[in-house]
């Protein structure tokens, strides 16, 4: 009965504590974001241009939101001579299947999610020519 309860015990810790891990690693993409960097790379994985975006403060305040009805809304901002000028807000659709997000706007653009925590999100955007695009966001609170 001591190795019953002693099992029982074992197999409860170890579930609970695979549990938050597996929070971690697969929390969801689901939420408001900012966009930190953004790395460009060639088709042969070479980095060659990086935009930080966390020390633009119109770029800085611009957030992306994946709603859990299917809807993407992207409200930006740019800088003008003087001032952090408000775009139109924009509302997309999305889909998402395994690790790959697919926008529908202008044109369709397919995200593949590489990095998905509570807080930091990456996704990988492909170019026709094999080069790609790193963006990082962090969750806005």
């Amino acid at each position: 009965m001591k190795k019953l309860i002693l099992l029982l015990s074992l197999a409860f810790i170890l579930s609970c504590s695979s549990d938050s891990d597996s929070n971690e690693t697969n929390a969801s993409f689901i939420g408001k974001w900012t966009i930190e960097f953004e790395k460009d790379y060639t088709s042969t994985g070479t980095l060659y241009q990086t935009y930080n975006y966390s020390q633009e403060e119109c770029y800085h305040m611009t957030t992306y939101e994946f709603k859990t009805n299917g809807q993407f809304i992207k409200d930006s901002y740019d800088f003008d001579a003087f001032n952090c000028v408000r775009n139109p807000v924009r509302t997309y659709n999305y889909t998402h299947s395994g690790n790959t997000i697919t926008i529908t706007a202008n044109e369709i653009e397919n995200l593949i999610i590489v990095e998905n925590t509570s807080n930091d999100l990456k996704l990988k955007k492909v170019n026709p020519d094999n080069s790609f695009t790193i963006i990082e966001y962090s969750r806005v609170n």
